[in-house]
């Protein structure tokens, strides 16, 4: 089986909007009530984070200044460490349907 996030997969991170703010250091009336509706979310998360109150979430997900990167240098393990240690993919089933049907599919998955 193969499911894909509907524009990318930080639309599913969004979608965990208490915990993600938290971890981005910044207001949770800042994210997407809908992030599957976001037409570029990888660069939404990147606005983001250049607010966050975190110096630590700036320097590894925003890109430095003048550089071509489109991420931070350490954006995809900083991103990793929330999955492991603080996404809740129930409160992120609430805010996005993709990931719903996702997981629906997954647990009617019968190989």
């Amino acid at each position: 089986m193969f499911r894909i996030a509907v524009r990318s997969i930080e639309s599913w991170l969004m979608a965990d909007r208490k915990n993600f703010a938290d971890f981005l250091g910044i207001s949770i009336q800042k994210l997407p009530l809908n992030p599957d509706d976001e037409i570029n979310p990888k660069r939404l998360l990147i606005e983001l984070a250049k607010h966050s109150r975190k110096r630590e979430i700036r320097e590894d997900i925003v890109p430095k200044p003048k550089s071509t990167a489109k991420t931070g240098p350490n954006y995809t393990p900083r991103l990793s460490a929330f999955v492991r240690e603080h996404w809740d993919i129930e409160s992120a089933q609430k805010h996005s349907k993709s990931l719903q049907r996702a997981i629906l599919a997954l647990k009617n998955f019968n190989p």
